[in-house]
């Protein structure tokens, strides 16, 4: 790979598979840390070349997700993700993760109702119950426990049938 940023140094895709490579060699190897951080670098020159690029951002958010666990950073890498490839589902389910471990239950939501404004029908269906989810979160945590029981209803009808079961027993 860096041999062939010799002959174009503006490749985006190569920085991207370059990135790919450091990830799966911190998979494998003791001095993860430094592969990890190598990897991200080779992300930030793909979405430097490629601001539209369709995966460059996630795997740069996901290597701030784990195993910096620095979700502040990652949860704001996942929304640029999706505002270049709203239909990520990938990416917005770690962008939901993200604002349940650090229990920014409004900044997801904002970030969600952003790209719901902006995307609308492009972003999956899931976004919808994932909102739904933060938001019965927040009412929850600002201890409205009546609008967050409707919220929680919201999610569940959001489900798929298969999985709404679990929560009606």
């Amino acid at each position: 790979m860096k041999e062939g940023l010799k002959y174009d140094p503006t490749n985006a895709d190569v920085y991207y598979q370059l990135g790919m490579s450091y990830l799966e060699q911190s998979r494998r190897d003791p001095a993860a840390p430094l592969y990890v951080n190598q990897g991200r670098q080779a992300f930030q020159q793909a979405v430097a070349y490629d601001t539209q690029h369709p995966d460059a951002y996630y795997q740069l958010a996901l290597s701030y997700e784990f195993p910096s666990r620095d979700y502040n950073r990652a949860m704001s890498i996942f929304y640029k993700q999706l505002s270049v490839n709203p239909r990520h589902r990938d990416a917005l389910a770690h962008l939901g993760n993200c604002s349940f471990l650090t229990k920014q239950y409004r900044v997801g939501v904002d970030l969600l109702e952003q790209l719901l404004d902006t995307h609308g029908d492009a972003l999956p269906t899931y976004s919808k119950t994932l909102l739904a989810q933060l938001k019965a979160s927040l009412l929850q945590e600002e201890r409205e426990y009546d609008k967050a029981a409707e919220m929680y209803d919201e999610f569940i009808e959001g489900l798929d049938p298969a999985e709404r079961i679990y929560y009606s027993d």
